[in-house]
């Protein structure tokens, strides 16, 4: 019974047993694995074979398993690649047959380096030069392909000196009448301006609260300062004060005090702040005593009044710059606070630079007036609330210098863009949107795209895919090719300037007048008097602005070169008639052979499509002051490629010719000298003759030293030479 069952088990077992290679327990004893030792080690022999079913196969010392059965699942396997050795030669016949399997797995030593031989240094040196040489022609090449510049694209020197007016300003060259004319009118505009803030609603309510707050005794200076001879007072606020920019200063002044003359503004502002004017009035010996009983210089009543109004005026003109500051007021000085003064804003603290209006309300607070801790919320119960608050931005540098660096982060361009659309009373605010400060490509990348979707809102950019911009942004960031700065930029000018920037209406008259001679319609009378009728109809008012005189000239020169090309010239909106662009080129440039006002256009250049495609499209309306620019724009490119066209003919044939050198005639071949030469007695030898003719026995006297002439007024005898004797001559027979 007992053998039945344990028959039952072992059988049981063999069939739970793992499939595979079957190795068991003393596998790895007889290859003579020695490094691990096996779990079944130490067991009785009768209990190995039993242990050997719950055992995978191969699962032994080494960490090897095989699975190989169809019956087991196939399990994936990594194994390390091994370096393979080269087999160890044949164990010799006299050699034991017992050598150990350690010996056996021994990889023999690895080969010795190979040292690397020196090359030639004249193969090195040749080797340098060739990749130097192909990296210099890889540069070369490169920047051939960058230097994409037309020389007749709207002038880059106009395009920047229109950017520096709009940002920076009116030229301080004021040699020319123009340009004198230009600054007195921004002047007169920026004090309209200020004038406009200084006189708002809400200051004059804050004025008015802050002056019956200070009369009630609720906001005064402390008991101890005197703004009379209180020089630490008076250096205080001045120096606050000296933190901010002249021109915003000037304005300021020019608010508060409408009449004041030219003298210095730091007297100034000291006369307005601590009444220096009145105070000098009663110093006087004449004017004493006419104050009343506590009159004089240093009165009690002259004392307070003084007080109360350095406190009145200080908020005042705090006050209004932050507005003016946040009106923009000053579009072409963004910075209100400097860079370089520095005050101190915290007591515990150094001098730094203010960012901020409440920094200078909160100094004067805490320095200067009586019970007073943060003076902000006393203000802002007032009307008082001061907001700006200086960032980097505004202390950008906007003068543009170079088309191809200064615009890449798109910067100037977003200011140029505001301030141009602010000019017009349009809602921008690109500035807000912008990266600062771009150090890198991506905010520059954002920047440049933000300016190009306003521009596209403003309808000075058609519409155009999301790529297409893309394009565009990365063109400017990169710098290259230039034109497309150029296009932008040019877009921008077209939008806010009109025609009067690109065209001078003075050179379309004398065009016209040009166009009414048959030599410009190729001795066609017929067309020429046409044209003249069609300017003719058309006045120009000299009394109009710069731009009404250039949309006048140009559509009189539209009118002409249309009425000789038999087509239609330009509308009452600058549009131009469908087949006019393709007359004008063909006018001007019979060579350049198109069919559509688009391939007109291209073939002419200088006008770029991206800006003024939607000009030359029937369906679309471009902006009134596009239409014009493009019209400008066209008409300006025609006659500066025909007057470049007939520039290069002229000096061409000057060249031809100049270059052409005559054939001179060949001189005669000298002959050798004979020894005998005949001369006529009545012709003196030459220099040449004369030693030939000598005897060669004959010793040639030398010449005789250069003797200096005598002095005009040495008379004594000897003193002028006698004459040189004639040369002795032997003639022929």
């Amino acid at each position: 019974m007992e053998d039945s069952k344990l028959q039952k088990l072992h059988e049981t077992l063999k069939a739970l047993a793992p499939k595979g290679k079957v190795g068991g327990l003393g596998f790895y004893a007889k290859a003579g694995h020695r490094s691990r030792r096996s779990a079944a080690d130490g067991m009785p022999e009768d209990k190995r074979a039993l242990y050997s079913f719950f055992v995978r196969a191969g699962d032994g010392p080494s960490g090897h398993t095989h699975f190989a059965d169809d019956g087991d699942k196939k399990l994936k396997k990594k194994k390390k690649k091994k370096t393979k050795t080269k087999a160890p030669p044949p164990p010799s016949s006299d050699e034991s047959s017992s050598s150990s399997s350690e010996d056996e797995d021994e990889a023999p030593p690895p080969p010795p380096p190979k040292k690397a031989t020196p090359r030639p240094a004249g193969q090195v040196r040749r080797g340098v030069e060739r990749r130097l040489d192909d990296r210099a022609r890889a540069v070369a090449a490169r920047r051939a392909s960058d230097a994409v510049r037309e020389t007749t694209v709207p002038d880059d020197a106009s395009l920047r000196a229109w950017l520096d007016e709009l940002l920076v300003g009116a030229s301080s060259n004021k040699s020319t009448a123009p340009n004198a004319e230009f600054a007195t009118a921004q002047k007169s505009e920026r004090r309209r301006r200020c004038a406009a803030v200084w006189r708002s609603e809400s200051l004059v309510e804050a004025r008015k609260n802050v002056v019956e707050e200070v009369a009630a005794n609720r906001l005064v200076l402390r008991p101890e300062l005197d703004v009379r001879c209180d020089q630490v007072l008076r250096a205080h606020v001045l120096g606050l004060f000296a933190s901010i920019e002249a021109p915003w200063l000037k304005a300021a002044l020019d608010a508060a005090l409408p009449l004041r003359g030219d003298g210095s503004l730091k007297a100034q502002l000291a006369d307005h702040l601590f009444g220096d004017a009145e105070t000098a009035f009663a110093r006087d010996e004449d004017n004493r005593g006419k104050n009343g009983k506590d009159g004089g210089v240093y009165g009690k009543q002259l004392g307070e009044e003084l007080r109360k109004r350095c406190v009145a005026h200080v908020f005042a003109l705090l006050h209004f710059l932050d507005a003016a500051r946040l009106s923009d007021a000053l579009p072409q000085h963004s910075r209100l606070f400097s860079a370089s003064r520095k005050v101190v804003i915290e007591a515990d603290q150094g001098p730094s630079q203010v960012t901020s209006t409440q920094q200078l309300a909160r100094a004067f607070g805490r320095d200067c007036l009586a019970g007073e801790g943060d003076i902000l919320p006393h203000l802002e119960r007032l009307g008082i609330d001061l907001k700006f608050i200086q960032t980097p931005l505004h202390d950008y540098d906007w003068r543009v210098r170079d088309f191809g660096r200064d615009l890449r982060d798109g910067v100037r361009l977003a200011r140029a863009v505001d301030v141009a659309a602010h000019n017009d009373k349009l809602e921008s605010d690109v500035c807000a949107k912008l990266r600062v400060p771009a150090a890198s490509r991506l905010p520059k990348l954002h920047n440049v795209s933000a300016v190009i979707e306003a521009l596209q809102a403003l309808g000075a950019i058609p519409d155009q895919s999301r790529a297409a911009l893309g394009d565009w942004a990365r063109a400017v960031v990169d710098g290259r090719p230039l034109l497309r700065t150029r296009d932008l930029v040019a877009a921008l000018a077209a939008r806010f300037s009109g025609a009067a920037r690109t065209v001078d209406a003075g050179r379309l008259r004398r065009e016209v007048g040009r166009l009414g001679g048959a030599q410009a319609w190729a001795g066609d009378s017929t067309k020429a008097s046409r044209a003249q009728d069609a300017a003719d109809a058309i006045t120009i008012d000299e009394t109009g602005t710069d731009e009404s005189r250039a949309r006048t000239s140009l559509t009189q020169w539209a009118a002409a070169v249309a009425a000789g090309c038999h087509c239609q010239g330009l509308d009452a909106d600058g549009r131009c008639a469908p087949g006019f662009v393709r007359a004008a080129v063909q006018l001007y440039h019979p060579a350049l052979s198109c069919d559509t006002d688009e391939a007109a256009v291209s073939m002419l250049g200088g006008v770029s499509l991206d800006v003024y495609a939607a000009c030359l499209d029937p369906s679309s309306s471009p902006p009134e002051r596009v239409a014009w620019a493009f019209a400008a724009r066209l008409a300006h490119r025609l006659l500066a490629s025909r007057d470049a066209l007939q520039a290069a003919t002229k000096l061409g044939a000057f060249a031809r010719a100049t270059s052409a050198r005559k054939k001179r005639p060949a001189p005669p071949q000298k002959r050798a000298a004979s020894p005998t030469v005949l001369v006529f007695a009545n012709t003196p030898p030459a220099p040449r003759q004369r030693k030939v003719l000598a005897p060669r026995n004959e010793v040639v006297a030398p010449k005789a030293a250069a003797q200096k002439p005598a002095v005009a007024f040495d008379v004594t005898p000897g003193a002028i030479p006698p004459p040189k004797p004639p040369a002795t001559v032997r003639f022929a027979a």
